[in-house]
């Protein structure tokens, strides 16, 4: 374990237990220009997380949730959700949690997902594997759609930005949707719990711990066009028996839309 993720895991099981702290108490809720909450927790957290990376890599940028972007003096940067799932935590679930990933270069190379009400902690690094709690995980052997576990974010997303039929497709052809949890999806499809994630609108912060983790245990993530990003505003992150499958039924062409000769 690189001194880079050991820091990463020790900010995001801090911030955890400050958010463990705060859970099912008096929040000080704000709606942002998006609609979507945030609340003191997340801001503390975050500002807890960077104080913490902060010395390990010095020189180093961020992209935070709330705080923005910095730039640092090298191509290495921090990608840091402080508090992933803010809805569930300000209704007392337990789905909530940091997420942090480093990037070098453009390349994703440690990535930690923490659940501190469920007290797991996934990681990976590359080229060493997916982890939870210490324990070597992968993805499930899943490869028919119609036995799949496919776990698909607010279905109002999907018609809003014109993936309505999409999602249609998706519903009708995989066995169960178990619901979105947020950061647990991603940890559920990495240790093999569920088989796929259809995702609209989700951010670079939603996403890159996950990637690395859910590739070190074999899966795989693109958006719906195929192309390996976390910024491309859409997401496919599938066990990878099953991405060509699903990957084929989000391109397909809605019925009746005119296409080119």
């Amino acid at each position: 374990m690189s001194p880079e993720l050991e820091a990463a895991i020790a900010a995001a099981q801090a911030a955890g237990r400050l958010q463990r702290r705060r859970l099912r108490r008096h929040l000080d809720v704000d709606i942002k220009d998006d609609g979507t909450p945030v609340t003191r927790a997340d801001r503390e957290s975050e500002r807890l997380i960077v104080r913490m990376l902060e010395p390990v890599l010095p020189g180093s940028g961020f992209l935070c949730e709330e705080l923005g972007s910095t730039t640092g003096s090298s191509d290495i940067r921090w990608i840091v959700d402080p508090l992933d799932g803010t809805k569930k935590f300000v209704r007392g679930l337990p789905f909530f949690g940091p997420c942090i990933a480093l990037e070098r270069g453009g390349v994703l190379t440690v990535g930690v997902i923490h659940i501190p009400a469920l007290r797991e902690t996934y990681w990976a690094e590359r080229g060493a594997g997916a982890h939870l709690n210490g324990r070597r995980i992968q993805v499930s052997g899943e490869g028919q759609l119609d036995r799949a576990y496919v776990v698909r974010g607010n279905d109002a997303a999907f018609y809003d930005r014109g993936w309505g039929g999409t999602l249609e497709r998706v519903v009708r052809s995989v066995y169960h949707n178990p619901g979105f949890l947020d950061l647990y999806t991603y940890g559920a499809l990495a240790s093999g719990r569920v088989d796929a994630v259809v995702m609209v609108g989700e951010e670079p912060w939603d996403l890159a711990a996950a990637r690395v983790i859910v590739e070190e245990a074999g899966g795989r993530m693109t958006d719906f066009l195929g192309a390996p990003t976390i910024y491309g505003g859409t997401a496919l992150t599938t066990n990878g028996h099953l991405h060509d499958a699903l990957l084929a039924l989000l391109t397909m062409p809605e019925a009746g839309a005119v296409t080119s000769s």
